[in-house]
């Protein structure tokens, strides 16, 4: 998916008196249904881009790029497109229901509490999750990786990105993953959406090095996406018919 370019109509489960009006930015347009994000150089909001603080959902097109009222007059200078000119209207939070196709990862009843992040106005993924390993003081030799009740090939000490993706157990090659990293390490598996990342541990009978081991750590993958909310509930996961409830909730609301 990718930012809205017209209107869309959304689905919510919960309609709550949770109501903000957001200032709009230059010349900006949000439209209907778009995921609303604070612009953090401007202050001002337009349709969501990852990394902004969410605001919520938009309840009806924004357009400060004309005058709202008089639209074809071109002499109102600075008033018409002017940040802060007009409002937005967000749902600050509340429970969206959307297919789950819609949702990045195919979310199923064991994503139930899990993130859902936004990378723009119209796009939602669930959490992703990263594990990183790091080479500490070898020098030589190699190591291997064991995961998912299989044991890779062997990884020299100074294996690249690449060279470490050839080395991983089958048994994790079959999951949506990524290798990022440079020779030596340390070295990042970027998982796919929603998966939950495996326990690794290492063998590192011929490493070389004065106290040489492979140590790991797991982080949320958050770079270039917002957080938007939870998943509350998966219904007919599995069927063509899935749907998702999200509870959603801007940056800086509280729970009642």
């Amino acid at each position: 998916m990718s930012q809205l370019t017209a209107d869309i109509s959304r689905k919510y489960k919960i309609d709550p008196d949770s109501r903000a009006d957001q200032p709009v930015d230059a010349a900006t347009v949000i439209y209907a249904g778009s995921m609303v994000g604070k612009n953090a150089t401007t202050g001002y909001s337009r349709q969501l881009v990852g990394g902004d603080d969410f605001q919520g959902f938009a309840d009806a097109m924004a357009n400060n790029t004309v005058n709202p009222v008089y639209p074809n007059l071109t002499n109102l200078g600075a008033f018409i497109g002017a940040a802060g000119a007009l409002n937005v209207g967000c749902r600050a939070n509340g429970v969206l229901v959307t297919p789950a196709s819609t949702i990045a990862g195919s979310p199923t009843i064991a994503n139930v509490d899990q993130a859902v992040y936004a990378s723009d106005g119209n796009t939602l993924t669930l959490a992703q999750q990263t594990t990183t390993i790091t080479n500490f003081n070898g020098t030589g030799g190699t190591f291997t990786l064991t995961g998912n009740s299989s044991t890779g090939s062997a990884i020299a000490w100074n294996a690249s990105a690449a060279a470490v993706v050839a080395g991983l157990p089958a048994g994790l090659v079959s999951q949506p993953v990524s290798v990022t990293g440079s020779a030596a390490g340390p070295w990042t598996l970027n998982w796919g959406p929603g998966v939950t990342p495996p326990t690794l541990t290492a063998g590192i009978g011929s490493l070389t090095g004065t106290g040489a081991a492979i140590n790991f750590g797991t982080a949320a993958l958050t770079t270039g996406q917002s957080k938007v909310g939870t998943i509350r509930n998966v219904v007919n996961a599995g069927s063509a018919y899935a749907y998702v409830e999200v509870k959603f909730m801007a940056v800086g609301e509280k729970v009642a």
